[in-house]
């Protein structure tokens, strides 16, 4: 989904790298946001099949059992999807914003990716207000900015679990990304 985004792809590789490697797991968090039916509590990607790729709320609660990483990120979770009533759209643009981080970039592209950041923000304002009523919109908007700073903690403590795996049960490209090297 990301390659779709033109203003990522004419980053330098190495900036685009930069951006993913630090981001990974908020993009990650934002995806499960995407994929999550409240309804069957279960997380399934548009192109899964549901008898068999659909992972099941109590799937990723045994996975992360002990850490209190699953509550908070449930709660997050429920926290845009249901309480916010995020739409598709709306979760997109945060995931394209929270993606063009000025504080992961290089010294060379933080000015770009800074410039993108702000257009996609305003892009998600101007959506809202173009879906919703102004006051709710006004409302709604900073709500949905103060849940990347909820992304960055959880995405803390995500890491810090994975810093309990063992390394030899994960694909190195992943180990590479999720900065495990031992």
């Amino acid at each position: 989904m990301i390659h779709q985004v033109s203003a990522f792809r004419a980053l330098q590789q190495s900036e685009q790298i930069l951006l993913l490697k630090g981001g990974s797991i908020e993009l990650l968090i934002l995806r499960s946001v995407l994929t999550f039916d409240p309804d069957k509590q279960q997380f399934l990607d548009p192109t899964d099949s549901p008898e068999t790729r659909a992972m099941k709320v109590d799937q990723l609660q045994s996975a992360v059992s002990g850490t209190g990483v699953f509550d908070a990120h449930m709660a997050f979770v429920r926290s845009i999807a249901v309480d916010l009533q995020a739409d598709e759209t709306m979760l997109v643009l945060l995931l394209v914003i929270s993606l063009f981080s000025p504080d992961r970039a290089s010294d060379e592209g933080r000015a770009e990716v800074t410039r993108q950041q702000e257009h996609y923000t305003s892009l998600l304002q101007h959506y809202l207000l173009s879906q919703l009523p102004p006051a709710t919109a006004r409302v709604l908007f900073p709500r949905l900015l103060l849940k990347l700073t909820e992304i960055r903690s959880l995405s803390e403590e995500h890491s810090q679990v994975l810093l309990r795996v063992n390394t030899n049960s994960i694909q190195p490209l992943m180990i590479e990304v999720l900065s495990l090297e031992s």
